[in-house]
C-alpha cells in the first residue's frame, strides 16, 4: 500500500502544484494551490490555498455576516485524511468536505459565468454558487476518482434499505402524553404540542420539548427548528419550514472510561428494540466510541456522544426540494466514500 501511496502523492503534487482551480465547500472559490504536503504513516495530505479574487464568485456562503466579504484574499490550509481521492483534473476530499476543479476549461467557463453576475445580473450568492455547481457537476460526473492511499479491502455490498421502523414512521412519539411530532408539520404547528419552549435568535429558531420520554421509555429532551437564510445541500433539511428533522438528548450521564462504554452500549440495545439493527458506523468517532447510524427509505438516524451524554438525530427526506436534493447527490458523488464500516465498531478489548 506505501509504494501505491507514494506513487498516488507524487502524481497528485505533479498535477495540482502551483495550478488554478474552482473550490467548492458550501461555496465556490477561485485559488492557487502550492505546497502539497504528503505524510505517508499517517495517510494525511496538507495543501495551502490563496483565493484569487474575482468578481461575481460567491466566495464561502455566509461569508459577509461575519464581516469578510469584501476583505482580502483568503489564506488557508486544507486537510485531506485517508479517503482522499483525486483524478487528471479534480482532487476532493471524501469525507464530506471540499472538492477542487483544475480543469482550464472548468475554471475558464466558471470565470465567464461569474463575469455576467459581477457586470449585469441580480443574482443571490446562493444563486451564483447553485448555477457554479451545476456546470462543474458534469465534470465531476465524467470523473473516475483514484483513492490517494488505498487499503485494498474490498468493498462490502449495501444491503437494500428497508422501511422506516413503525415507532418513527410518520414522527416522533412522546410515550409520556402519546402526542406525535408528525414530519412535515410545519413549525409553528408544532408549538402547539406539548407547551413547549421556543427560542429565536440571529440565526434561526429553536423549538425544545423537556422532561420527556420517547423512543420506548427512554427519558430525554428533544429539540427541533429551522435555520434561517439559503439552504446549503450538505443539511438542506436544517433549512425548511416543516419539521423534516430532530434531535434527542437523552438524559443521564455515561459515565468516563469503561464505564462510559457500557453506558453506550446499553444505550444501543435499547435503540436496537425500537429501531432494528444499525445499518453502519463511524469508528472513533468521539474518543474510542463510534457513531452509529440507521439508513431508511426516506430517513437517515445518527447516535453519538459527546463527553458523558449521548444523543440522537433524525432528518426524513421530504417531498419536493429537487434542486436541493440534485445539489445534495452531486455532492455526495464528489466526496465518494467516508470512513463508515458497515457494523457497530466497538472498542478492541484491550489485551492484558
Amino acid at each position: 500500500m506505501t509504494r501505491n501511496a507514494a506513487a498516488n502523492c507524487a502524481r497528485l503534487r505533479e498535477q495540482f502544484e502551483g495550478r488554478e482551480a474552482v473550490y467548492i465547500d458550501n461555496g465556490a472559490l477561485r485559488v492557487r494551490v502550492t505546497n502539497i504536503q504528503a505524510n505517508l504513516a499517517a495517510q494525511e495530505l496538507t495543501a495551502d490555498l490563496e483565493e484569487i479574487p474575482t468578481p461575481g464568485f460567491p466566495r464561502f456562503l455566509g461569508l459577509n455576516s461575519v464581516g469578510l466579504r469584501e476583505s482580502r484574499a483568503l489564506r488557508w490550509t486544507i486537510y485531506a485524511g485517508n479517503l482522499t481521492a483525486f483524478s487528471d483534473h479534480m482532487w476532493s476530499r471524501g469525507d464530506d468536505g471540499w472538492s477542487m476543479f483544475f480543469h482550464p476549461e472548468v475554471v475558464s467557463e466558471v470565470m465567464r459565468f461569474s463575469e455576467t453576475y459581477s457586470i449585469g445580473l441580480n443574482t443571490s450568492e446562493y444563486e451564483r454558487y447553485r448555477n457554479i455547481l451545476g456546470w462543474v457537476q458534469h465534470w465531476s460526473a465524467l470523473a473516475v476518482l483514484t483513492r490517494v492511499f488505498p487499503d485494498g479491502d474490498a468493498e462490502r455490498q449495501r444491503q437494500p434499505i428497508a422501511d422506516r421502523p413503525a415507532r418513527v414512521a410518520d414522527g416522533l412519539t412522546f410515550d409520556d402524553t402519546g402526542h406525535t411530532l408528525r414530519w412535515g408539520t410545519p413549525l409553528h404547528e408544532l408549538a402547539e404540542i406539548d407547551a413547549p419552549a421556543i427560542k429565536w435568535s440571529g440565526w434561526g429558531v429553536e423549538v425544545r420539548w423537556t422532561d420527556r420520554t420517547c423512543l420506548g421509555g427512554l427519558h430525554c429532551d428533544v429539540t427541533a427548528g429551522r435555520w434561517f437564510g439559503a439552504p446549503s445541500p450538505h443539511a438542506y433539511h436544517l433549512y425548511l419550514e416543516q419539521f423534516h428533522w430532530v434531535i434527542v438528548w437523552f438524559h443521564g450521564d455515561l459515565g468516563t472510561d469503561v464505564k462510559r462504554e457500557r453506558g453506550f452500549r446499553e444505550l444501543y440495545s435499547r435503540l436496537e428494540l425500537v429501531l432494528g439493527p444499525a445499518t453502519f458506523s463511524y469508528p472513533r468517532y468521539e474518543g474510542p466510541l463510534p457513531s452509529i447510524h440507521w439508513e431508511f427509505r426516506g430517513m437517515n438516524i445518527g447516535c453519538s456522544t459527546s463527553g458523558e451524554k449521548a444523543s440522537l438525530h433524525i432528518d426524513t427526506e421530504p417531498e419536493g426540494y429537487s434542486a436541493l436534493k440534485a445539489d445534495a447527490r452531486a455532492l455526495a458523488r464528489w466526496q465518494g466514500q467516508d470512513a463508515r464500516v458497515h457494523y457497530v465498531a466497538w472498542p478492541e478489548p484491550e489485551s492484558e
